[in-house]
């Protein structure tokens, strides 16, 4: 017996495989979906099937696969106890009279099962309805003939309340009987709405066509073999979101990765080796052409009232959808979850990632969303409080990491969490290997700021060098910052001073205490003080300005 086997990969389009195979009778055999990896729009998939072999040549069909197959894409595969040779892979597609998808009929199946079980549960509350009529046809008649009976002799106790207690007992078991109707009636109708959605998803993709994947293998002896044939096609996608959890104590930061993978190919994937991948194949794979860039005037005709009004109302229902379609990933249950998370493998790195998940999983085609954990990395972070008190009294934790295990941590929703407790839903930027980033972790209230103002006035003067009447306001403020944290914190404390943009403008008189403040390069007027409070200690900062202008200037501030 031969270890291995001669193995040919080959990508071929439709009719462009060797005619000499083109007319051999295929054999038909059955596949299954063993291996898939989503990327962001679409996904690959690799079906595997067992074959025998005699010596020649064959034609393997994989019939009954979904429409969206892309066809430059296939490749075939194959590993047996004998060499064998793949002279090409194809795919074709053959129109029918009607649909073939088993998975509609057997819903259609299921729906008619369940409108006859919802009828039969109908007529037996009309049938339960019906008895009550007739017993309380029962109960007015008899009680009309105690009344005659009354007359002439009294009923014996027996008979009255044997009667009372025979209708009482068939009137309640009416009533239960009917509640009982009504609760599996609710039952059968969330079943067909659960039916009618997954044949509603199916019909998208629902053809009537029937798609064949003929691979083409040569034997040279008899033998087994098994063939893979891997396909990318759309409809799928995931993407990542996160759950952050921060400890004060310690001063670290777990970070839980999720796949959120979601697809609508057209067939279910049971209990495969699922991978997600960084890469976008949408993309192509070459720098864009930069071609010359002419400046030349031109006149543009302002848009008539009906395309702006267009224009408007466009806008405002995209930024709708995006609104209803934003979902919360994270709830506080997560807290509560003691169990360790698998961690998914890195199996391929560089410009992509590859993450093989740990464990067999099943996504089925109907657009729903599955969460799947990917990894947990802890962090030895920088804590760090900010604020800003001109705009909120308020001390927010900042947390400085240092991704340094080589992989990307991609754009994805996160919820904090700070001591078990949930704080707030946040976003992540893209960050690359090595790159140091910063997480806000929410506020924290044992860190007390207040910002009171001292002196806010205005006067109106002759100044020399002004022309005019000259207006004068003068502003100062004190925030304080006290720390209850039980350890000591560092703190920046952002402020802004008034910029001037005219001449006819003067910002003077400038105090800033402590001195030691630190200017933003990129934004005029915005500093910061930075420094340490030791637990319990109370700090001051004060800030003081005063602006001129001409009175008849109207200047906000």
């Amino acid at each position: 017996m031969r270890n291995l086997v001669t193995v040919f990969l080959c990508t071929m389009m439709g009719l462009s495989v060797n005619t000499v195979w083109a007319h051999a009778d295929a054999i038909d055999v059955s596949s299954q979906i063993t291996g898939v990896t989503v990327f962001s729009d679409r996904a690959e998939i690799t079906r595997s099937t067992q074959i025998k072999l005699a010596p020649g040549v064959s034609s393997v069909a994989l019939s009954n696969l979904p429409p969206g197959i892309e066809a430059n894409s296939l490749t075939a595969k194959a590993t047996g106890n004998m060499d064998i040779v793949i002279h090409g892979v194809r795919l074709e597609v053959q129109q029918l009279a009607e649909s073939q998808d088993a998975r509609v009929k057997e819903l259609e199946q299921q729906l008619r099962g369940l409108n006859g079980e919802m009828q039969a549960l109908n007529d037996r509350v009309t049938v339960l309805k019906q008895q009550r009529v007739f017993l309380d046809s029962i109960q007015a008649a008899s009680g009309e003939q105690i009344s005659k009976d009354l007359r002439t002799e009294m009923p014996s106790v027996e008979t009255v309340s044997g009667l009372t207690q025979y209708l009482g007992e068939a009137l309640s078991h009416s009533y239960e009987q009917e509640r009982i109707a009504k609760e599996q009636t609710e039952d059968i109708r969330l079943k067909q709405d659960q039916v009618r959605r997954q044949l509603s998803e199916l019909s998208r993709t629902r053809s009537k066509q029937r798609n064949l994947v003929l691979v083409d293998v040569e034997a040279l002896e008899s033998g087994t073999a098994t063939l893979e044939v891997t396909y990318r096609m759309r409809g799928a996608q995931w993407w990542p979101v996160y759950a952050v959890r921060a400890e004060s104590q310690s001063r670290t930061v777990e970070w839980v990765s999720y796949a959120m993978v979601s697809q609508r190919t057209g067939e279910d994937w049971q209990g495969v080796d699922l991978q997600v991948s960084t890469a976008q194949p949408q993309f192509m794979g070459s720098m864009p052409e930069v071609n010359p860039w002419f400046l030349q005037p031109y006149s543009m005709a302002p848009p008539s009232p009906k395309r702006a009004l267009m224009g408007q109302l466009s806008k405002g229902m995209a930024m709708e959808a995006i609104a209803e379609e934003s979902v919360d990933y994270f709830d506080g249950n997560l807290r509560e979850k003691e169990a360790k998370l698998s961690q998914a493998v890195v199996v391929q790195q560089g410009p992509s990632v590859v993450y093989q998940l740990p464990k067999a999983e099943t996504v089925i085609s109907d657009g729903q969303q599955y969460k799947l954990p990917i990894q947990t990395q802890t962090y030895d972070a920088e804590w760090l409080y900010v604020t800003a008190p001109a705009f909120s009294e308020k001390a927010y934790i900042r947390a400085s990491m240092m991704q340094a295990d080589g992989a990307f941590l991609l754009p994805g929703e996160a919820a904090i969490f700070l001591d078990g407790d949930f704080m707030a839903n946040s976003y992540l930027d893209q960050v690359s290997p090595g790159e140091k980033f910063d997480v806000d972790l929410g506020v924290d209230a044992r860190v007390k700021v207040v910002r009171k103002t001292l002196n806010r006035s205005e006067a109106v003067s002759v100044f020399p060098g002004f022309r005019g009447k000259t207006k004068t306001a003068e502003q100062s403020y004190l925030t304080t910052v006290e720390n209850y944290t039980g350890q000591p914190i560092q703190i920046e404390v952002y402020e802004r001073l008034p910029v001037a943009q005219r001449e006819e403008i003067t910002v003077d008189d400038i105090v800033q205490l402590p001195k030691t403040v630190e200017a933003d390069p990129e934004k005029p007027g915005v500093f910061v003080w930075k420094t340490s409070v030791d637990v319990g200690e109370k700090q001051e900062f004060k800030l003081s300005y005063r602006i001129r202008h001409p009175v008849d200037m109207n200047v906000p501030y």
